[in-house]
């Protein structure tokens, strides 16, 4: 009787030590970053949005099982919990058809929580905002492509995207490509921190015979660190999506082209393109 009488103290001590080690942590060890998002999403070929959506994420480890986020001047909101590979992410995502459904997520202080496995919680705040404190305008104009445009067929494998600057220093463009169908084999990728007056964005080598997706995104974005010592990026955004199919087959040949955007037009650009050709027919 004895020898029981012993363990049950010591079960109860390591609990509590991994208790109060938890709830005593800092914060910015356990909130590895913040991100927030308003975004305007416009359909392929509207002007005005057909829904909108906001976002408020932390990425956490391992040790965080759940939380929550609040609005300024609101309840908590309970945050979900998915896992991107090695990343684990908790937060909201609100989708509404209209601006109405987007009342309660204002600028202002966000309080973000996090409960721990062991038990304890802490929390972090972040401002949405300009730096100023004034809200962050909304990006309410979509970026166009006139070339290609939405719904092409037999597009070539090598091609400039061709846009429409619009008129706001502070927003910057963003332009990704992949295949519809998700196929990680076929050729995409992204170009990101456009200035507000480019008008053409490539050369852009593709795979033949493919549907693509094409994501053109405009942003003004805020970065910086919290109170906390977190990590933070705050922005607006819109989002419109168009879609072509390249042509079934061909060699792509691109002269006097920048291929890597070093500013020259060399032997390294040729060198790229050859390996671009040597997998096409392999």
């Amino acid at each position: 009787m004895m020898t029981n009488r012993i363990k049950i103290p010591v079960v109860v001590c390591i609990f509590l030590a991994v208790y109060v080690s938890q709830a005593s942590a800092n914060v910015n060890e356990h909130v590895l970053r913040i991100e927030m998002s308003t975004t305007y999403k416009f359909g392929t070929t509207s002007m005005i949005p057909i829904a909108y959506c906001f976002d408020a994420w932390m990425e956490v480890d391992e040790t965080v099982e759940s939380g929550s986020v609040q609005p300024p001047g609101s309840d908590p909101c309970d945050a979900r919990l998915e896992v991107d590979g090695e990343s684990r992410w908790l937060g909201i995502g609100v989708h509404s058809s209209n601006l109405d459904g987007m009342d309660g997520f204002v600028e202002g202080t966000y309080t973000f929580t996090v409960n721990y496995t062991g038990g304890g919680s802490d929390s972090t705040t972040v401002e949405y905002s300009l730096e100023n404190g004034d809200p962050i305008p909304p990006v309410d104009q979509p970026l166009e492509a006139t070339y290609p445009v939405n719904g092409a067929v037999g597009v070539p494998l090598a091609i400039s995207f061709d846009l429409e600057p619009l008129s706001d220093p502070n927003w910057t463009y963003s332009v990704i490509w992949a295949p519809d169908n998700g196929d990680p084999a076929v050729k995409s990728g992204e170009i990101e921190g456009l200035e507000y007056t480019t008008t053409s964005v490539g050369p852009i080598v593709l795979s033949p015979g493919i549907l693509y997706e094409v994501e053109l995104n405009v942003a003004q974005v805020l970065w910086s660190v919290n109170s906390d010592g977190i990590s933070y990026v705050v922005d607006k955004d819109s989002e419109r999506f168009l879609y072509f199919t390249t042509v079934t087959d061909g060699h792509v040949f691109i002269l006097n082209s920048d291929i890597n955007f070093d500013g020259y037009v060399n032997f390294l650009d040729f060198s790229i393109m050859a390996e671009h050709w040597l997998e096409g027919v392999e």
